[in-house]
């Protein structure tokens, strides 16, 4: 699920679709919902960064491991934050 599909889907759930709340609880129910996975999509993209730096430095392969293994953590820690928010 993305961000946006958590924050649609809270709008959906939220009380004030049945009845009148106030405007700051919405907004703190979407952005509960999509905290998690906008932190998950931005751990994400930065892994991707990493690999693409790694490609820039073929000829430094004990650097190259470093932002490998930094890539993996970054998308481990994306997939925790991810599964917290369902």
């Amino acid at each position: 699920m993305s961000a946006r599909d958590a924050a649609i889907r809270a709008v959906q759930e939220h009380p004030s679709t049945t009845f009148m709340a106030p405007c700051e609880s919405l907004a703190d129910a979407v952005l509960a919902a999509a905290s998690p996975l906008i932190r998950a999509e931005v751990l994400r993209e930065a892994a991707q960064l990493l690999r693409n730096e790694r490609a820039n430095h073929n000829s430094r392969a004990i650097f190259c491991e470093g932002l490998t293994h930094g890539a993996q953590l970054l998308d481990e820690m994306a997939d925790q934050g991810k599964d917290g928010a369902q």
